[in-house]
């Protein structure tokens, strides 16, 4: 019986143990069941605290009845061993009823049952009985399925548990929210946008915002989904006061309100600039907000703002944020200028919305480069060795100039220019280079710069430089010792080229061709070749202060008469020469001599005229040293000083060597100099012995130390000598003026005749264009006669060939491709009748030398005789025309009647008439071109030209020739013209060298060097007359270079100085 009751026992247990897992199973697998449905809801949004509850009370009354059901199953066990034996049985067959009857007999033993019969029963069904009988009488097995379900609802509720919200689902009567609203309360200004952001727990759940303005009605939006959890919507153009609230699922926010308030203004009204020191920009106020300075300035803001704030901050896109003075509604701040690119100014508000605010930019001024300009002498320059050099120069910096040096690079020596104590930031200034204070001697060539350095810090401080210019150190005297032994050499090379073109000339007479060309060759390669030297000799006396103006421009006559000798004259006769035009060769080699002897004569005289120059300017140096050397012992008796007595022994040794100087010229006077000037009886009373005597006097009173007697003996030294020097310059400009003066008369004459014969000249070509034009009208009215005439043969010529071509059409054996040969010259003869009929003949000539070819070749291919007879009649008439067309030339007689001759011939002897006085002209021109150079062989030769043109035009107006004679009285006056414009030239050149005669060159000034042709260009200073506003007329040419000059705008460069200058003026 230990065994059936063992056997029971366990049973119960396991099948309790079965009850509970299975309970417990069932009992999760609802809670998941009722998560997820929930979860599902709010998926769907079917969800509500209604729906919640039902099925949370559905649930705990299915989880109540789970268990009240295993409790009691538990309970019944306890007297259930009957009911257990029959499922042990049931699980077990082999045992059969065994069980069962053992378990009631020992329940319960029926009277009449032994006991000894049922207790042995029991015992051997006790001995069958094993505890594996229970095995399967209870089968965990069977809740696989539920513990299955259960594990897949665990595993989901524990991926998703994140997105589960467990207590809204239990605790259905809880309202706690589960979403965050921002910005929840806040303020804007009318119009604006507010942007409601809704944080959730779940991301499957989409909230609704809800607003109304104030009297409005409640609107409804779905928010949108931005990020994870994450939902927002805009409220656009909030106009008033709004409230709203949030609503998930079931879920609702508290209401918020937006306050519309008045919009934060901040307007800048003053910026200061306050720069650094060392810039030399002054400080300075705008109202701009946008900046631009350079680095480290100081920049103060002030601002208005129309709230009421505690406080406000500038903020820059580096970062800063510097905190503001506030005052009511101002606002002041305070920042430097360092590599900031834009700032902004913002109040701090509380509890508002604050827009974009209005940012600045700030721009960093870059610290350019100075500049410096030297304005002039832009160019190299020439001086002498005890010269001055006064250079202009401009500059400018945008932040300042500190300081400008002079450099000079081959010394390896720079100079302060200027300094400033304060920073400019452009100058116009001048500068003195003085050239003994650097130690240099005749031909030295030095280059020099300016140099500028701007203001900047020390680590940025910037230099730049002008471009750099030479100075050439010169000793003028020797210069125009050199130029007077080049002029010798030249004179020299014009004898022996005369020389030559006479040997040429003689072996021309013996006509030995041979050796006349030899000749003729040899003297215009010497002749070249001198002019060609020479003109280098001419450029340098451009910068000579000894040689006179008119003494330049008569070498450079004489120059310019020799180019054209050796490149026109010369050429024309190794033509002739070489084409053995032996009369053409002869004339041209005496026109060659002459002006070879011409030349010869003239440049003795120049050179006359130069040693009566050189005379003027020893005179005027001897001035300049008496002068000194007074000036120096007033100085000397003042401020005794041993150095100044060592410059004036010296200044005294060099009066006495002038003082030899000019008694040497005075002794060569009658030779070297114009006769006139050697004659003037003020020359010849010219006495140097007491003037040596007193300089001797001078010199030895110094040594003695006497300052009185030798200051008594200057003066008498300075007054003798302004004696001689008026005496020297009243003979020299009288000599020059009266021979100049007389020559401009002369010219100024002829130049009026020429006017005369201009004039009358313009009357015979008028009067021959009027007669001519009637001849043209004559012409025209005959040849429109003419082609009226001819319009009707044409008209003729067409009609036969359209009958030949009828008389075709009708033939029945004519080929069709006849036709296409009538095509070409039907369309041609009628264009050349509506020329006819439109009084033209513009193509008419080029059509009928067309027509005629066709018409012929389409005769040949006609075989009906008559057809072929009417096409050759049209091809005669066309010839015709033709014909007449090529031969039309009316008669002289039909075109002119007896008063067109008479006139024609009165014409002719007007020309004849001006062609006298040209001549007669011309005669005059040639005698003065032997008195000066300044009258130019072109001019002698336009006359002469002219005289030829009128002579021509006479005989084509005696055979009543009007068209040549046109031609050749245009070719007249255009040759008359451009000799008055060569005359007008001369006039005005010898005007200038009668003015400028005796004037002196400056010593020691400076002259400036061009860079090409080898030339130089310049400025003379010094002692000169001021000429007023009618002595001078300048050359067309150079006229005409000025007023191009003045059509164009000046350079950049000279802006600043421009306006500088006229600010002084106002000034």
């Amino acid at each position: 019986m230990d065994n059936i009751k063992k056997l029971i026992a366990k049973t119960k247990v396991k099948l309790i143990s079965y009850y509970v897992i299975n309970t417990v199973l069932k009992v999760f697998i609802i809670l998941f069941s009722l998560v997820f449905i929930n979860y599902l809801s709010d998926i769907f949004a079917i969800s509500s605290q209604n729906l919640r509850s039902i099925l949370w009370f559905l649930t705990l009354i299915f989880i109540i009845y789970l268990i009240t059901k295993t409790i009691l199953k538990t309970v019944q066990l306890k007297t259930a061993d009957e009911y257990i034996s029959l499922l042990i049985q049931e699980k077990n067959k082999n045992i059969k009823d065994d069980l069962i009857i053992s378990v009631q007999l020992n329940k319960n033993t029926n009277p009449g049952t032994s006991q000894e019969l049922s207790n042995a029963f029991i015992e051997n069904t006790s001995s069958k009985i094993s505890l594996n009988l229970m095995k399967n009488v209870v089968n965990f097995k069977n809740i696989k399925n539920a513990f299955f379900v259960f594990a897949v609802l665990l595993i989901n509720f524990l991926l998703f548990l994140n997105q589960f919200t467990i207590k809204r689902y239990f605790l259905t009567f809880n309202s706690d929210t589960e979403f965050t609203v921002l910005p929840k309360d806040t303020t804007i200004t009318a119009g604006s946008d507010v942007n409601i952001y809704v944080l959730t727990k779940t991301e499957n759940s989409t909230p609704y915002i809800f607003y109304k303005e104030i009297n409005g009605d409640w609107q409804q939006k779905k928010m949108k989904k931005t990020e994870n959890k994450k939902y927002s919507e805009k409220i656009e153009k909030i106009m008033s006061d709004t409230e709203y609230y949030v609503t998930l699922l079931d879920n609702k926010s508290s209401k918020y309100n937006i306050k519309i308030v008045s919009p934060v203004s901040v307007s800048i009204t003053k910026v200061e600039y306050i720069y650094p020191s060392y810039i030399g920009l002054p400080n300075k106020t705008e109202t701009e907000g946008d900046i631009e300075a350079p680095k480290g300035t100081t920049i103060i803001i002030s601002a208005e703002i129309n709230r009421n704030i505690k406080e406000a901050f500038l903020l820059t896109d580096t970062n800063e944020k510097i905190k503001a003075g506030v005052s009511k509604n101002e606002i002041t701040v305070q920042f430097v200028i360092q590599n900031q690119t834009e700032y902004w100014l913002e109040p701090a508000l509380e509890a508002e919305t604050i827009t974009l605010p209005l940012k600045y930019k700030i721009s960093i001024s870059k610290n350019n480069a100075p500049s410096i300009d030297i304005i002039a002498p832009a160019m190299d320059v020439m001086i002498s060795e005890d010269g001055r050099l006064k250079i202009v120069y401009s500059a400018e910096d945008d932040f300042g100039i500190s300081e400008i040096n002079i450099d000079y690079l081959a010394l390896k020596k720079k100079m302060q220019v200027k300094s400033f104590s304060r920073p400019v930031k452009k100058i116009l200034d001048e500068y003195e280079i003085i050239i003994p204070d650097l130690n240099l001697k005749p031909k030295d060539v030095i280059a020099y710069r300016l140099e500028v350095t701007d203001s900047g810090n020390f680590s940025e401080k910037l230099t730049s430089y002008s471009k750099t210019y030479s100075l050439e150190i010169l000793s003028y005297e020797l210069e125009h010792l050199l130029i007077e032994k080049e002029i010798s050499e030249f004179n020299m090379a014009l004898n022996e080229v005369l020389s030559r073109q006479l040997q040429s000339k003689t072996a021309l007479t013996k006509q030995d061709l041979e050796n006349a060309s030899l000749m003729q060759k040899n003297a215009q390669e010497l002749l070249n070749s001198s002019a060609s030297d020479f003109k280098k000799t001419v450029n340098k006396m451009a910068n000579d202060p000894f040689t006179s103006y008119p003494n330049y421009l008569e070498y450079k006559n004489l120059l310019d008469s020799a180019n054209s000798i050796g490149n026109q004259k010369m050429n024309d006769a190794m033509n002739s020469l070489s084409n053995k035009q032996l009369d053409d060769a002869n004339h041209i080699q005496d026109e060659i001599i002459n002006d070879l002897k011409r030349l010869n004569a003239f440049s003795e005289n120049i050179t006359k005229n130069q040693k009566m120059e050189d005379m003027l300017s020893t005179t005027r140096e001897m001035s300049d040293s008496a002068d000194l050397i007074k000036e120096k012992l007033s100085d000397m008796k003042n401020m005794p000083d041993p150095e100044k007595l060592k410059e004036l022994q010296k200044a005294s040794d060099k009066l006495s060597d002038l003082i030899s100087q000019l008694s040497e010229k005075l002794a060569k006077m009658p030779q070297e100099t114009p006769k006139d000037f050697a004659n003037n009886d003020k020359m010849k009373k010219i006495d140097l012995t007491e003037m040596k005597l007193a300089t001797d006097e001078m010199k030895w009173s110094l040594e003695m130390g006497n300052i009185d007697k030798a200051i008594e003996l200057a003066k008498k030294l300075s007054q003798q000598i302004s004696d001689i020097l008026n005496s020297v310059e009243n003979s020299a400009n009288s000599t020059n003026n009266d021979t100049y003066s007389e020559l401009q008369s002369k010219v100024n004459e002829s130049m009026g005749e020429l006017d005369n014969i201009i004039q009358e000249q313009q009357k015979i070509l008028t009067d021959t264009q009027k007669s001519d034009a009637k001849r043209i009208e004559k012409i025209l009215t005959l040849q429109k006669e003419l082609l009226k005439k001819l319009a009707e043969k044409q008209k003729r010529a067409i009609t036969e060939l359209s009958n030949s071509k009828i008389i075709i059409e009708k033939s029945t054996s004519t080929s069709p491709s006849i036709y296409n040969l009538y095509i070409q010259p039907e369309i041609n003869m009628n264009s050349v009748l509506n020329e006819f009929t439109s009084q033209k003949v513009d193509k008419s000539r080029e059509l009928l030398i067309q027509i005629i070819p066709e018409l012929d070749n389409l005769s040949k291919y006609v075989n009906i005789i008559k057809a072929s007879n009417l096409i050759s009649t049209s091809k005669t008439t066309e010839e015709e025309i033709l014909n007449e067309l090529k031969n039309f030339s009316p008669d002289k007689n039909t075109i002119y009647n007896k008063d067109d001759f008479g006139q024609h011939k009165q014409l002719s002897e007007n020309q004849k008439n001006n062609m006298q006085r040209t001549k007669t002209l011309k005669q005059k021109l040639s005698e003065l071109s032997k008195q000066t150079l300044s009258l130019p062989s072109e001019t002698l030769e336009n006359i002469s030209s002219s005289e030829k043109s009128m002579d021509s035009a006479s005989g084509e107006l005696t055979n009543s020739n009007l068209p040549p004679a046109v031609d050749f009285e245009k070719k007249a006056l255009d040759e008359l013209s451009n000799g008055k414009e060569a005359l007008k030239n001369a006039s005005e050149q010898m005007s200038q060298m009668a003015k400028s005669s005796g004037s002196r060159g400056g010593m020691g000034q400076p002259k400036i060097r061009t860079s090409g042709g080898g030339g130089y260009t310049g400025f003379r200073s010094g002692f000169v007359k001021i000429p007023s506003a009618d002595d001078y007329k300048p050359p067309k040419e150079f006229r005409e270079t000025i007023i191009e000059s003045l059509r164009q705008k000046y350079p950049q460069k000279y802006d600043t100085i421009i306006k500088d200058y006229f600010k002084r003026l106002i000034e």
